[in-house]
């Protein structure tokens, strides 16, 4: 939302409608990132261990089939935002929840052939994707 508002100057009740919450809620979620990124700060201090435990964690419960393990990984207002270059099979429109998200996951972790930790912008993160889409 910051970025569509701050760099793009799109509409509030456009990135509303994008995301589903009220106007209202986007202006003010918007006035909160600009004072945190004016305080550059980051939201929450956390140790690189503890990122990849939890990146852990989510891999094995997707590869496992455990749901209840990933839904207590995820937060429950997880949004989902696919993005499969053209190359792979990838939601259209975000999805929001975690007991949306997680079904998902779990239908596409059943057809990965690549699900790994990765380093995205220095933090550990999860790859899950067909082994034929290379990242560039």
């Amino acid at each position: 939302m910051f970025v569509l508002r701050e760099a793009f100057k799109t509409p509030y009740g456009e990135i509303a409608d994008a995301v589903g919450k009220s106007p209202a809620a986007v202006r003010q979620i918007a006035r909160r990132a600009r004072e945190h990124v004016a305080a550059q700060r980051p939201r929450a201090r956390v140790r690189r261990s503890e990122q990849q435990a939890v990146v852990e964690r989510f891999l094995l419960a997707v590869r496992t089939g455990r749901l209840q393990d990933l839904l207590e990984v995820m937060a429950p207002e997880v949004v989902l935002i696919a993005d499969g270059g053209g190359l792979a099979p990838a939601a259209q429109v975000p999805v929001h929840g975690a007991e949306s998200v997680a079904p998902l996951l779990m239908r596409t972790g059943r057809a990965a052939t690549v699900m790994e930790t990765v380093l995205l912008n220095g933090a550990p993160a999860a790859r899950i994707a067909p082994l034929s889409v290379r990242l560039l």
